[in-house]
């Protein structure tokens, strides 16, 4: 899951080419949001609801509801800026952000990176730009090994028989 970070989408798939990408869709909430933020004051709170309501559509009439809506509000205008910025680079990748097409993915009940984000944070409290290659990898290999021994006390109580 990563959070339209284009370069990153591009690594994940040439180290992973058969593995599906998500997107955050807190991350396109609030980048689809701040694109409305700049509409007219009259359609701006119209345009952000619509934009919660693309991302969570529960199936195509939903979605594409949404999306003809969007447009209404925008004038009927396909060359608006906005319309073309969201047809151009995110209505032709609805599969990795769009809720009714991530519905067989196992993700978890998690449709956001905030739990890889809090792990980075916490790594990111324990190395520092001053340290050598060799005791960088060194600290990430004891946090793995950490982390490797805590989920396996944290799922052993949960063994049964």
């Amino acid at each position: 899951m990563t959070d339209k970070a284009m370069h990153e989408k591009t690594v994940l798939k040439e180290e992973f080419p058969h593995a599906r990408q998500l997107l955050c869709q807190w991350h396109v909430v609030t980048w689809l949001k701040k694109q409305a933020a700049r509409m007219a004051a009259s359609v701006k709170k119209e345009v952000k609801a619509l934009m919660g309501l693309l991302v969570y559509a529960r199936s195509k009439i939903e979605y594409d509801e949404a999306r003809s809506t969007m447009k209404y509000l925008l004038g009927g205008d396909e060359e608006h800026p906005l319309y073309r910025t969201f047809l151009e680079n995110w209505d032709n990748s609805q599969e990795e952000w769009v809720s009714y097409l991530r519905g067989n993915m196992p993700h978890l009940t998690n449709n956001t990176n905030n739990r890889i984000e809090s792990k980075w944070g916490k790594i990111k409290d324990v190395i520092n730009c001053t340290f050598s290659i060799n005791e960088l990898v060194t600290t990430l290999i004891t946090l793995q090994e950490y982390a490797e021994d805590q989920y396996i006390a944290e799922s052993a109580h949960l063994r049964i028989g």
